[in-house]
């Protein structure tokens, strides 16, 4: 079924950030964007890593007690560092969420030929899952 491939479910536009930009900038991004994750690249748009909801809580959690300065910290002190978990464009709905549930991660971003065109998350799977139910 061509239509339970990552190509068609994935987000094509992508919110970028680099590591040396301040952390506020990522989460400023995911606030107003209404989404979990950005990505990290470096200037060359090599993938640094991410940075995720879930690496806003693990940071607050490491500093508990202590007043943390998200004006005075990088995207690269708070983001999970490359090596990620990826998957390929042409990769079935089915193989990503394995892939999600064997990493406990809640998105991938999506590389072809190790140029980064896309990121699907656990939204864009069950947004596929409740399509495809009503068809």
């Amino acid at each position: 079924m061509a239509r339970n491939l990552v190509k068609h479910w994935m987000t094509h536009e992508l919110v970028l950030v680099s590591p040396d930009d301040p952390a506020r900038q990522a989460l400023e991004e995911m606030e107003g964007k209404v989404i979990h994750h950005v990505l990290v690249c470096s200037p060359k748009g090599d993938l640094e890593g991410i940075v995720s909801d879930r690496d806003t809580v693990r940071i607050a959690l490491q500093n508990a007690g202590r007043v943390f300065d998200i004006d005075g910290c990088t995207v690269g002190s708070i983001m999970t560092r490359a090596p990620l978990e990826t998957i390929g464009p042409d990769a079935t709905l089915e193989q990503a969420a394995k892939a999600m549930l064997e990493a406990e991660v809640n998105a991938l971003p999506v590389l072809e030929g190790g140029r980064l065109v896309g990121i699907l998350s656990h939204q864009d799977i069950l947004g596929a899952l409740v399509e495809q139910a009503l068809t």
